[in-house]
C-alpha cells in the first residue's frame, strides 16, 4: 500500500539522489562505479556534514542499503556517528526483511496448498533475491502477491483464514477478482500482503496482458523453498509502471529499481521496447527512463545508460498518450477522470457496465469502511467530472 513520502530538504534529497546512482548494478557482477579501463570517476563525497537527518532520510525512503554500498566503494564518506546510526537502521530494515520473508514461506505454502498455482512473488523479495548483487540491498516494508483473478478469492480467503484481515470489503461481489489492482490485508503483528490481480490501475491496467505475467517464471529460493516470480523483462517493465503510474513524483527507491533494470538492458534495450509495445504502455516506459536519466551523477558513477538516452531522445510520445499517464498519476488510486476512460479501453458491455456500477455504486459496507457516505461520493463525483 502506497504511503505518502515525507518532505525533505533539497541538499538531502540531492544527496540521495547520488546515492541511488552511485548503488545501481549493471550488467557485471558489481555495481558498476568505474570507467572501462577500471579506473575511478568522479570524486568522493564527503556528507560527514549531513548530520542525523541524512541517515534518517534514508531509512525513511528504504536506501540504507544503497548507501552502504556507497560507502562500502569508498565514494561516500560518513562520520562515525552516521556509520552507527546508518548500520543500526540497516539492521533494523534487514530484521524486518527477515520477517517478512518468514511469513512469506508460510503464505506461499498454504496457497499453493489450497490450489492456488497461478502465484507469482513480485516487487521487494523477488528484486533483493534476482537484480540485486547481494539481496541485503535491497529492503523493503511489506510483501507483495500476484495471483490470477480466477483464483484471487482464494488465496484472499485463505490469508483471512491464516488470520490476515482486510481494513476495506471488497467494492463490489466480484470486483476484486474481475477489475481490481490488489486488495490489502495485514496480520495482527503488523506483516501486510498486497495480493494483487494486475501491476497497476486505471487504463493500463485493462492493457497489461494477465497472462504474460504468469509466463516464463523465474524461481528464487528461500529457507530451501522455491518462489516463482516473474521473467526479467516483466519484472524491468512492472518497475516502469510501479515507478511512473499512481504517483505525479516516481520514489527513489523506485526510480533505483528502474535504473538498475536499464543498465542491465543498456546493450539491447530492444527486448523490453517491444514489450512495452504490447503492453501499449510505451509512454510509461519513456516516463521511467525519463525520471531515471535526470539523476546526478549517473556518468560519473560509471553507469552508462547510452542506450537507452538514445531511445529515449529518438521516441516521440503522442499527446493522448501523455494525458493518459499525466491523468493517472494525478488520480492515484484515488477516483478521477482516468477511472471513468478506463471503462471506455475495456472489452464487451457486460464488463463495461459492471465495472461503471462498481465505480459509482460501491457496498454500503465499502464506504463505511471509508468513512465515506453515499452522498457525498456523489458529491465528489460530480466535482471531478466537472474538474
Amino acid at each position: 500500500m502506497r504511503r505518502p513520502d515525507p518532505e525533505v530538504t533539497a541538499d538531502i534529497q540531492a544527496r540521495l539522489e547520488m546515492v541511488v546512482a552511485l548503488s545501481v548494478s549493471g550488467p557485471g557482477d558489481a555495481p558498476q562505479r568505474g570507467a572501462v579501463d577500471g579506473s575511478r570517476v568522479g570524486d568522493k563525497h564527503d556528507w560527514s556534514d549531513g548530520g542525523q537527518a541524512l541517515i534518517d532520510a534514508a531509512r525513511t525512503f528504504r536506501l540504507t542499503g544503497a548507501m552502504m554500498v556507497a560507502v562500502e566503494a569508498g565514494t561516500v564518506e560518513l562520520s562515525d556517528e552516521q556509520l552507527a546510526l546508518l548500520h543500526d537502521h540497516h539492521v533494523g530494515a534487514l530484521a524486518w526483511c527477515l520477517r517478512l520473508e518468514d511469513r512469506l514461506c508460510e503464505v506461499v505454502e498454504r496457497l499453493t496448498s489450497v490450489g492456488v498455482t497461478d502465484l507469482r512473488v513480485i516487487k521487494g523479495s523477488a528484486i533483493a533475491h534476482l537484480d540485486e548483487t547481494d539481496p541485503a540491498h535491497r529492503t523493503f516494508g511489506d510483501l507483495d502477491l500476484l495471483v490470477s483473478g480466477a483464483q484471487f478469492d482464494w488465496a484472499s480467503a485463505a490469508l483471512e483464514d491464516m488470520g490476515a484481515h482486510r481494513p476495506y470489503p471488497e467494492r463490489r461481489p466480484g470486483w476484486d477478482h474481475r477489475f481490481a489492482k490488489s486488495a490489502t490485508l495485514t496480520f495482527d503483528d503488523g506483516v501486510e500482503i498486497d495480493l494483487h490481480r494486475t501491476i497497476c490501475d486505471g487504463v493500463h491496467a485493462v492493457r497489461v496482458p494477465l497472462g504474460r505475467l504468469f509466463a516464463d517464471p523465474e524461481p528464487f529460493v528461500l529457507a530451501g523453498q522455491e518462489m516463482l516470480a516473474m521473467d526479467h523483462t516483466a519484472r524491468a517493465l512492472h518497475a516502469c509502471y510501479h515507478a511512473v503510474l499512481g504517483s505525479p513524483t516516481p520514489r527513489l527507491m523506485s526510480r533505483r529499481d528502474v535504473a538498475g533494470y536499464l543498465a542491465r538492458t543498456n546493450g539491447d534495450v530492444g527486448p523490453l521496447v517491444a514489450e512495452a509495445e504490447r503492453w501499449r504502455g510505451t509512454a510509461v516506459l519513456h516516463e521511467a527512463v525519463g525520471s531515471v536519466l535526470a539523476l546526478p551523477g549517473l556518468q560519473a558513477a560509471g553507469v552508462d545508460l547510452s542506450g537507452w538516452s538514445a531511445w529515449w531522445t529518438g521516441t516521440e510520445i503522442p499527446a493522448a498518450e501523455q494525458a493518459v499517464v499525466a491523468a493517472q498519476r494525478r488520480d492515484g488510486s484515488s477516483f478521477g477522470p482516468s477511472r471513468v476512460r478506463v471503462a471506455w479501453e475495456m472489452p464487451g458491455l457486460a464488463n463495461r457496465a459492471a465495472y461503471v456500477r462498481g465505480l459509482l455504486l460501491p457496498t454500503a459496507d465499502h464506504l463505511a469502511s471509508r468513512g465515506v457516505t453515499r452522498s457525498s461520493l456523489v458529491q465528489r463525483v460530480r466535482r471531478r467530472v466537472s474538474n
